[in-house]
C-alpha cells in the first residue's frame, strides 16, 4: 500500500481489512467474513457488505480496486473460513484479486515453526514454503515460550528447507535483528 494513510477495518476475530484512503487498493487480512461469528459477540449487527458473498462482492466492486490482496495469517477456521469462495467469488466479479501462492505473491515467507500447540514446526514450515514457491524465508514464532522449540527450531528449519526446496534463502535471525531482503 502507498501513501501515508491507511484505512483500518476490524471485521471481527482476526479479520481486518486495510485500505488506501481511495479504496484503490485493499487488503483483506485473513478472509473469514461473511461467517465470522466475532460481531455477534459486542453486540453488534453485521453491516450487509460483510453479511453475505454477494453482498461483500457488490462492495468491494463498489469501490473499483486497483488491486485486492487476500492475505492469510494460517489456516485455522477462523482465519481462512470463507477463502476459497472469497477468491472465486472476486475473481468471478472480474475483480484484480490477488492471494499467497497465486502467480508470482509471495517471494517471501515468513514462516511459524515453534512445533507449538495449533501451529506448524520445522519440517511443516519447510512443505508450506516448497508447496508456496517462495525464494526467501524468516523462521519466527519460536523460543518464546515452553511450548514451543527452542533457539535451535531455526536451524532446524533451515535443515529441512535445503532438503525439501535447497534454492530458498533462509534469513535466520534473532529478535530486535533488522534484515534488508530483497524480493
Amino acid at each position: 500500500m502507498t501513501g501515508r494513510q491507511m484505512s483500518v477495518r476490524w471485521l471481527g476475530g482476526g479479520v481486518m481489512e486495510l485500505a488506501t484512503p481511495d479504496y484503490k487498493q485493499i487488503a483483506y487480512l485473513d478472509a473469514w467474513v461473511w461467517g465470522n461469528t466475532g460481531w455477534d459477540r459486542f453486540g453488534v449487527q453485521k453491516p450487509p457488505e460483510y453479511a453475505s458473498k454477494d453482498g461483500f462482492v457488490q462492495y468491494v466492486a463498489g469501490k473499483k480496486p486497483e488491486a485486492v490482496l487476500v492475505l492469510l495469517t494460517h489456516d485455522h477456521g477462523d482465519h481462512i473460513g470463507n477463502y476459497f469462495e472469497m477468491l472465486q467469488a472476486l475473481a468471478g466479479a472480474g475483480l484484480p484479486v490477488r492471494t499467497a501462492g497465486q502467480g508470482d505473491q509471495p517471494n517471501v515467507g515468513i514462516v511459524c515453526v515453534g512445533n507449538g500447540p495449533f501451529t506448524m514446526g520445522p519440517e511443516e514450515a519447510a512443505q508450506a514454503c516448497q508447496w508456496l514457491g517462495v525464494s526467501q524465508a524468516v523462521p519466527v514464532h519460536y523460543a518464546h515460550n515452553n511450548f514451543v522449540l527452542g533457539t535451535g527450531a531455526g536451524e532446524q528449519f533451515q535443515r529441512a528447507l535445503k532438503e525439501r526446496a535447497p534454492g530458498v534463502t533462509t534469513h535466520l535471525m534473532k529478535p530486535g535483528d533488522t534484515r534488508m531482503i530483497t524480493t
